[in-house]
């Protein structure tokens, strides 16, 4: 890994924010949820200090800011695999509602919150799976390998 390649995928992925068509390998997908994360406890640290408080406006702000390019990068990613992004929103109405049962659950049944918590562990593996999962090779339904892509770009 070098680092020009982290950040021009994460570059890349802030330039693409909104852009849901298409297909992004897993170099991109990975080195991008790598930097957000490094720019996430840099900026959680740092603005902690300045706060004196977490969370805080800085980091919340970042946070909301990195899930479109994050979320439109899954997308794409999940294309790269042959997979519609729909399914992302199927993965994540069945996160917001077991979080909704986790919450309701805790105290008057926590057996209940606990399988339910389990459940949303395995759907959390399922989804790593799919996204580690190699490209599709040569052109899908969602348009061209981006492998053969850079490669062609003498990347």
């Amino acid at each position: 890994m070098k680092f020009d390649e982290l950040k021009a995928s994460y570059v890349k992925a802030w330039k693409n924010s909104f852009e849901y068509n298409g297909r992004s390998d897993r170099r991109d997908f990975w080195y991008f949820a790598l930097a957000n994360g490094i720019v996430a406890i840099i900026l959680a640290i740092a603005s902690g200090i300045v706060f004196e408080r977490f969370p805080n406006p800085v980091y919340s702000l970042y946070g909301f800011a990195s899930f479109f390019p994050g979320l439109a990068l899954a997308v794409r990613r999940l294309h790269d695999t042959g997979r519609s992004g729909k399914c992302l929103l199927k993965y994540i109405g069945v996160y917001v509602v077991g979080a909704i049962i986790m919450v309701m659950c805790a105290e008057s049944a926590p057996v209940v919150s606990g399988l339910v918590a389990l459940a949303i562990l395995g759907l959390s593996i399922y989804v790593i799976v799919l996204f580690a999962q190699k490209s599709q090779i040569g052109y899908n339904q969602y348009g061209a390998d981006p492998n053969v892509e850079a490669a062609g770009n003498g990347k």
